[in-house]
């Protein structure tokens, strides 16, 4: 996969730091990928695949083509993708604290989120999606409808019972 990276870099003529800086991490861990020094995480891939339009299969196994075909391809806005999640959380009239804690992650990642620093997992997205009633779609590309069909009264009754649903997420391994 280092080979990989640094060809997607180089093909796009940027250097680690603005690579890093696109996909919300940093220069030494690129470096370090690089080199062979680090791993790549699940949503450290999902963040280069979004952000470059890169095919998953040839980014982890060097399968198929480079890129989405076009038609797939959409340019990705940190920036977009973070008002969105903003949006979804001020409808509910959550604090970005209570928001982490109803989607089981930290406040300082929803925030991040938020403010474009990167792009989200798409194991955030969807939980987002599933817990919000929003389709991943519409996170990523404000495209899609925004509600998807979800039977309410059961979200509300999670909502009332946010035990059972905190219990329910580490079942379906979501947490």
């Amino acid at each position: 996969m280092k080979k990989r990276i640094k060809q997607l870099r180089t093909y796009f003529a940027l250097s680690q730091e603005q690579f890093a800086k696109k996909i919300g991490r940093t220069k030494g861990y690129i470096s370090n990928i690089e080199n062979g020094h680090a791993g790549m995480s699940s949503s450290t891939i999902s963040s280069i695949c979004s952000a470059f339009a890169v095919r998953e299969e040839w980014l982890r196994d060097g399968i198929g083509e480079m890129f989405l075909p076009e038609r797939e391809a959409h340019e990705v806005s940190r920036e977009e993708i973070g008002r969105r999640i903003r949006e979804v959380r001020k409808k509910e009239g959550l604090t970005q604290s209570e928001f982490a804690d109803w989607i089981a992650c930290h406040k300082n990642q929803v925030s991040n989120v938020e403010r474009g620093k990167y792009i989200p997992s798409d194991r955030f997205l969807g939980v987002v999606a599933r817990e919000f009633k929003v389709s991943v779609d519409w996170l990523r590309t404000g495209e899609a409808d925004e509600r998807d069909p979800v039977d309410d009264s059961l979200i509300e009754w999670l909502r009332k019972n946010p035990e059972i649903a905190r219990e329910l997420r580490v079942k379906a391994g979501l947490v």
